[in-house]
């Protein structure tokens, strides 16, 4: 932790302009004590991790965690100097008493407070949603930056997302702070293609650009070239699940399509859309076998039918009503035809919000 309260009560915070020289100085003439837990913590100034607080002895603090890495403590170094370049007024480490919880930083812009956390380890969701309801509880926003995992370049793409940046993702968006490069990396429009692939618009700001109010501001979305992307990455997934299928007629999917003589290959583009469930699987499976099974029973409920015969697939109900409320209204016959690529696109971008 990089702040820590003196025996007077004076609170201490390990800011880049000290010096370690001085900071040897001070742990010389003063104690200091942890914030939340009230017991001693230990000045500590290596040459490797830059100079922190910790606990003396392992206790049960649940506020100020031991083992905090380096690229943590210097990322928070960084993003306090960041909004001291911008003349917002910041907090580092404030223990917020009221709901025992410590943000990175906390601060001040336009008469609203703001609780930044640089994430770079694992953290479950409802440990997440917990510190959200925190923060809201007391009127602060939450603002997380996960640690920019891999090799990220930028543009209109397809990108990896692992699971531990997509618990990040808010309004088809997330942002990750690269300490190594010190800059942003904005994935925004993001749209679920399988697995961990998304579509996205890529940028990378660095912190001398970036700006605090216009962290939200999103770069214009090619709709052609998401078209295109997705489009091509649905064909290259159906390609590879008749390729590597290792279980024959056994899968579900690909038994369907056999008995229905159905060539994967000219699969329709309204069969097969985005949806905003994160799925293991791309959405044309599931779509496919929906529609063969509207063919066969209509569309009376087809929901239940679909959720007994093909439990597999954790398709929630709002989703499934929405593919069929768009079928009715764009292909009713479910004729097997392309849909005309300006209402495809309408769809896409419309439901996404993008």
């Amino acid at each position: 932790m990089l702040s820590a309260n003196s025996e007077t009560g004076e609170q201490m915070r390990l800011t880049l302009e000290v010096t370690k020289e001085r900071l040897k100085e001070i742990r010389k003439e003063r104690e200091f004590y942890c914030p939340a837990c009230g017991q001693k913590v230990m000045l500590k100034i290596g040459e490797i991790i830059i100079p922190h607080f910790a606990h003396i002895r392992k206790n049960d603090c649940d506020v100020f965690s031991e083992g905090e890495t380096a690229i943590h403590l210097k990322g928070k170094h960084l993003l306090y100097s960041w909004l001291q370049s911008q003349k917002i007024p910041t907090l580092l480490e404030p223990y917020l008493k009221r709901i025992r919880q410590r943000p990175d930083l906390l601060v001040k812009n336009n008469e609203k407070y703001y609780a930044i956390e640089f994430q770079c380890s694992p953290i479950t969701k409802q440990l997440l949603d917990k510190r959200n309801q925190g923060y809201q509880a007391v009127d602060v926003t939450p603002i997380w930056f996960p640690k920019t995992v891999g090799q990220v370049f930028s543009g209109t793409r397809k990108v990896r997302l692992t699971p531990f940046t997509q618990q990040f993702i808010k309004s088809a968006s997330c942002i990750s702070f690269d300490v190594e490069n010190r800059c942003f990396w904005h994935f925004n429009h993001l749209v679920h293609i399988s697995g961990n692939q998304f579509i996205a618009t890529v940028k990378n700001i660095s912190l001398k650009e970036q700006q605090f109010q216009s962290l939200s501001l999103k770069e214009e979305i090619n709709h052609e070239l998401y078209d295109e992307i997705w489009q091509i990455e649905k064909i290259r997934y159906l390609q590879n699940r008749v390729r590597f299928n290792k279980r024959g007629l056994k899968d579900p999917f690909l038994k369907e399509s056999y008995d229905e003589k159905i060539m994967l290959g000219l699969i329709p583009n309204w069969i097969g859309i985005p949806m905003s469930e994160v799925q293991s699987k791309h959405s044309v499976e599931w779509q496919l076998l929906a529609v063969l099974l509207m063919k066969s029973i209509g569309r009376t409920d087809v929901y239940h039918y679909f959720h007994s015969k093909y439990p597999q697939y954790r398709i929630t109900k709002k989703e499934f009503q929405y593919y069929v409320d768009f079928l009715c209204e764009h292909n009713p016959k479910l004729e097997w035809e392309d849909l005309e690529g300006s209402i495809f696109s309408s769809l896409v971008y419309n439901y996404f919000e993008l």
